[in-house]
């Protein structure tokens, strides 16, 4: 088994929490560069100040720096168009918000941990990735086919999952 040094370590955790990041701030903001500012300021300030090793919910702490990098944004945006955004002015309304989607993401997660690897390895590359099937497949040594039906069932794995939390509506 071979052993990473510690900061090996914290930066692999904190490159899996990217694509999370990533779409929490996607959530809150449409124009993709501003995406990429809020989502590259938000690392580098983490990486600078953090230590992953000794945190118990990184993608928390993630996710409250962005919000953080996000007012500092809107502030700045204020002075151009106007209003600052509802969650900018109530940040606490959100927090259950927040805490429900990070329950979803752990949820998620599991689901994700639960498949088979082909079939896991196949939805991340398509979902996080954004490969397209012809990609995946010729990277993987599959027909699309294949894909079609590892991405199909995935999803379907996840549904599922959703369904018996009650997250979909009716």
């Amino acid at each position: 088994m071979k052993v990473l040094p510690s900061r090996t370590l914290q930066k692999h955790r904190y490159l899996e929490l990217i694509p999370s990041l990533r779409s929490f701030v996607a959530s809150r903001v449409s124009k993709p560069d501003v995406i990429d500012d809020v989502v590259q300021e938000t690392l580098a300030r983490t990486y600078k100040s953090a230590d992953f090793s000794t945190m118990i919910k990184p993608l928390a702490y993630l996710i409250t720096v962005a919000n953080s990098v996000l007012a500092d944004y809107w502030r700045h945006d204020k002075n151009e168009c106007g209003e600052l955004p509802e969650q900018v002015t109530e940040p606490y309304q959100c927090l259950e918000a927040q805490y429900i989607v990070q329950e979803k993401l752990v949820a998620i997660s599991g689901v994700l941990d639960s498949m088979p690897p082909l079939r896991r390895k196949v939805f991340m590359l398509r979902r996080f990735k954004g490969l397209t099937r012809s990609e995946i497949a010729s990277q993987l040594d599959l027909n699309e086919e294949a894909v079609k039906k590892h991405i199909t069932r995935a999803m379907l794995d996840i549904t599922l999952a959703s369904e018996q939390q009650g997250w979909l509506d009716d």
